[in-house]
């Protein structure tokens, strides 16, 4: 039976990846390129679900993944937006359902990155965080197990909106959930899909607060919220509701910059 990700690495930035990977295969021969290209960094390790059965491979540093394999053409790396974008002239696809960082390089074909591969892999080491030497500086998020589909279809039925896709990626592998937030105010608690549901269909709410998709709180005053009154994507928006629509702040563009700050200081 297929291990899950081990608790460590269920945190944020990781949640989209193992999100994208779950249900994946990934050929040896693209994973064990990826191996042999990070087992003489430091500090690195890796982990699939299922090796006897050729499951999806990631590599990650400090508890971050900088790199993984799935399918048999080639290695998905996470690298500077700048080196992104040169390499995506040259060919390389970019993973934008996980952030403008993630870059697939395609192996074993004529224009293939097989010779840089090393070098670039060197390339994401380096951009993946350094080991915190201090508990007190790691990713610190405490997840509740992930939404069944049968959950994630209930919501997005019940919404007259297509919500965010990385939120959705998140809520697959933590429905509900809290931690370290970097922005004011400081914490996150991630409500679950029943709690947005709950509070999506109190008329008074709706009525209070329109065009808000409330999706959190931070334990005390303060709730999360989407601004669905406009075009994609979203911004998030912190209020209290005791205060009422003008204690409304933007704390992040959209839900990936938002993501970013989830589970550190």
């Amino acid at each position: 039976m297929p291990l899950p990700p081990p608790e460590s690495l269920m945190r944020p930035p990781n949640l989209a990846v193992f999100a994208w990977l779950r249900g994946k295969s990934a050929h040896s021969d693209p994973a064990g390129a990826l191996r042999r290209a990070t087992e003489v960094l430091p500090d690195v390790d890796d982990f699939t679900p299922d090796g006897a059965r050729f499951a999806y491979y990631v590599v990650f540093r400090a508890g971050v993944v900088f790199a993984f394999v799935e399918g048999m053409r080639g290695v998905t790396l996470r690298l500077p937006q700048a080196r992104v974008d040169a390499l995506a002239a040259r060919g390389a696809t970019r993973l934008r359902e996980l952030g403008d960082e993630w870059v697939f390089l395609a192996l074993y074909e004529t224009g293939g990155f097989d010779d840089e591969l090393a070098a670039l892999a060197r390339e994401a080491h380096a951009f993946a965080p350094a080991p915190v030497e201090s508990p007190a500086l790691a990713r610190d998020w405490h997840p509740q197990p992930g939404a069944t589909p049968g959950q994630i279809e209930q919501l997005l039925a019940a919404l007259p909106f297509a919500p965010p896709s990385a939120w959705i990626a998140f809520l697959r592998l933590s429905n509900g959930g809290e931690g370290e937030l970097s922005i004011e105010p400081g914490w996150f608690q991630l409500w679950d899909i029943a709690s947005v549901l709950e509070q999506w269909n109190d008329r008074e709410d709706r009525d209070a607060f329109p065009d808000r998709l409330f999706f959190g709180g931070d334990g005390g005053l303060e709730s999360f919220a989407f601004d669905v009154g406009g075009a994609p994507p979203w911004p998030v928006v912190t209020i209290d509701p005791v205060a009422g629509p003008e204690s409304e702040r933007v704390v992040a563009p959209d839900f990936e910059g938002f993501a970013r700050a989830i589970g550190s200081r």
